[in-house]
């Protein structure tokens, strides 16, 4: 049974656990252990792989599922990607990671509205609120993940993440000038 902390009738199925199961284990995995796990048949190279990873341990994503469809979002674009060097695709790939994380697990991912509206000049973190409100615990994790604003070519990314896929005219578009950004 997965996800046993949102049964609605808790105490019932806790009474009736006992009588009936013998063996009971939880499966927690550290989100090293589940990237280890998710990424067995990955193949991408080695460098980007090494860095997507990194982005997953760094947003604490623990559920396998979920890190197999953000690898398998950034396989999907990768092939448009091609022409551009590593520093394009380790930049995609970053985005995808945590706009796939927000779409996949909105229960423990900050809002998209949140990262879309994220700019350089505004201190996300307000000195006012309470260290442990949302939008404090939300900036420091972008903060820490470095992710500081979103920009069109994000935009571009939540709607294939959304919708399932890239469009290859809007993702030329925008890595041609995240390229030349990078140059």
């Amino acid at each position: 049974l997965l996800n046993d902390e949102q049964l609605k009738d808790r105490p019932e199925f806790n009474t009736f656990l006992e009588k009936v199961v013998d063996v009971s284990l939880r499966f927690a995995p550290t989100p090293e252990e589940t990237v280890a796990i998710a990424f067995l048949t990955v193949s991408i190279e080695r460098k980007l792989k090494d860095y997507i990873r990194d982005r997953v341990v760094k947003l604490k994503i623990d559920n396998i599922r979920v890190i197999r469809k953000l690898v398998r979002l950034i396989e999907d674009i990768l092939p448009q990607l091609e022409v551009y060097d590593l520093a394009v695709k380790i930049s995609v790939a970053s985005s995808i990671v945590l706009l796939g994380w927000c779409h996949l697990q909105p229960d423990v991912a900050p809002p998209w509205e949140f990262i879309r509206n994220r700019n350089y000049w505004r201190n996300i973190v307000d000195p006012e609120a309470p260290n442990d409100s949302l939008e404090n615990t939300w900036g420091k994790l972008l903060n820490d993940y470095g992710y500081h604003k979103g920009g069109d070519f994000d935009i571009a990314l939540m709607q294939g993440i959304e919708d399932g896929y890239f469009t290859k005219a809007t993702i030329e578009s925008h890595a041609s000038e995240l390229h030349q950004r990078v140059e």
